[in-house]
């Protein structure tokens, strides 16, 4: 079904959060049904809060490592029974303090020290005025499969000159379309060769999505393999088949989104 294009403003940075979060208002939600930039904008928001519930998880033994903290304390200080202390709403207020403790110190002690977990607390990303976020938003998952529509591709941003200006450095992010005969037996394929590096999936205009953090090389390395699976790429701008002979490759990390289109 299309959507008629929405002329009111773009909502601000705390709308689309609230949308990513399922609080935003009706008009927010069908704006972002209908602006690229909106969408965007709700793609790189989802990608935060991934990385944070990935980051942040407490240990799987957490509650009982508390619990047997807290039996420990209790056994090591003695207290006379008829103290006004040992009331039960005291000591029960007493264990949630050294529970909550005790949290808060696993936590940050068990936080990594990785440029993702400095992300993670980032400020709330705004939207810039003349420069389209790079990554695309994750909708609602659908059971079909159709083909993008090629005219509606936007071009990523422009890559770094390096050097004499004959080699270009790949974008920190960019969007590739592939046009596959068989869906799902591509996306078995690709999780082969991507292996146990993290990649999120999603689903865009009813096409599977994959988006994954990859060296410079490493991507162009991927293209070049998909294209020899006969893939077939729609996109024009970042890594090309065959042509790293054109890209000045520093080992810097690079944001990589492909969506599958069936044929």
């Amino acid at each position: 079904m299309t959507h008629a294009p929405l002329h009111d403003p773009c909502p601000d940075a705390e709308q689309i959060s609230a949308c990513v979060d399922g609080r935003g208002s009706p008009e927010a939600r069908e704006h972002l049904l209908d602006c690229p930039q909106c969408r965007q904008t709700a793609e790189a928001y989802r990608l935060l809060d991934t990385l944070v519930r990935k980051r942040l998880a407490p240990p799987h033994d957490l509650a009982q490592r508390i619990r047997n903290g807290v039996a420990r304390a209790a056994a090591q200080r003695p207290v006379p029974q008829q103290a006004w202390f040992l009331l039960p709403g005291v000591r029960l207020a007493a264990a949630v303090a050294l529970t909550l403790g005790a949290l808060t110190v696993l936590i940050v002690a068990l936080r990594p020290n990785t440029p993702e977990a400095t992300l993670a607390v980032a400020p709330p990303l705004e939207r810039p005025a003349t420069v389209h976020p790079p990554v695309s938003a994750i909708p609602d998952p659908a059971n079909t499969m159709t083909r993008v529509d090629v005219g509606n591709l936007r071009p990523a941003r422009e890559t770094q000159v390096v050097g004499s200006g004959l080699a270009r450095a790949l974008p920190a992010e960019f969007r590739h379309v592939w046009n596959v005969e068989d869906v799902d037996g591509s996306a078995r394929l690709l999780q082969g060769i991507v292996g146990e590096r993290d990649v999120i999936e999603g689903v865009e205009q009813g096409n599977r999505t994959f988006t994954m953090v990859l060296p410079d090389r490493d991507v162009q390395q991927l293209v070049d393999r998909l294209a020899a699976e006969r893939w077939e790429l729609l996109s024009p701008e970042g890594a090309q088949p065959r042509k790293g002979a054109n890209v000045a490759f520093s080992g810097r990390k690079v944001t990589y989104r492909l969506v599958l289109a069936g044929r």
